[in-house]
């Protein structure tokens, strides 16, 4: 059954017009039925089909197959392609990603050291309590952000 699959192997483009085409699948059709079903006589009348089918059209075969030997080659090599591709693509954006969370830790240290400075000169303040509970406020900040 697999050397009639890779034997009857043509294409709409092997025929000059439709018509051809068509009574080829339909030979193709009948003789994948036969096989199938696997019809007493039938089958070999089938089976003398492929042969000569096969002594009529090597060369066309041996084409076909060569074609096809590329085309796999071409797909493999555009899906190889696309891979590379969505692999950088996802490097890319896993990069990105870090740089903004590196940016946004980055600005949240700036926020809080001109929290620092701004509250410092008010140690010595009437609500220096209150300063006081916002630097343990910020350390606790801190420690949070470094697990």
């Amino acid at each position: 059954m697999l050397r009639f699959f890779r034997r009857f192997n043509k294409q709409r483009e092997d025929f000059p017009i439709e018509s051809a085409y068509n009574d080829y699948l339909e030979e193709y059709e009948s003789i994948t039925f036969s096989l199938i079903h696997s019809i007493g006589s039938d089958l070999a009348a089938t089976e003398n089909k492929i042969r000569s089918y096969e002594l009529q059209n090597r060369q066309s075969i041996e084409d076909n197959e060569d074609r096809m030997e590329r085309e796999r080659d071409e797909l493999e090599r555009r899906e190889k392609g696309e891979r590379e591709w969505r692999e950088s693509e996802k490097k890319r954006y896993e990069e990105e990603e870090e740089e903004d969370r590196k940016a946004k830790e980055e600005e949240r240290k700036l926020v809080l050291e001109a929290l620092v400075r701004l509250f410092s000169p008010l140690r010595n303040h009437p609500f220096s309590p209150l300063i006081s509970q916002t630097n343990m406020c910020r350390n606790r900040v801190l420690q949070i952000q470094k697990q």
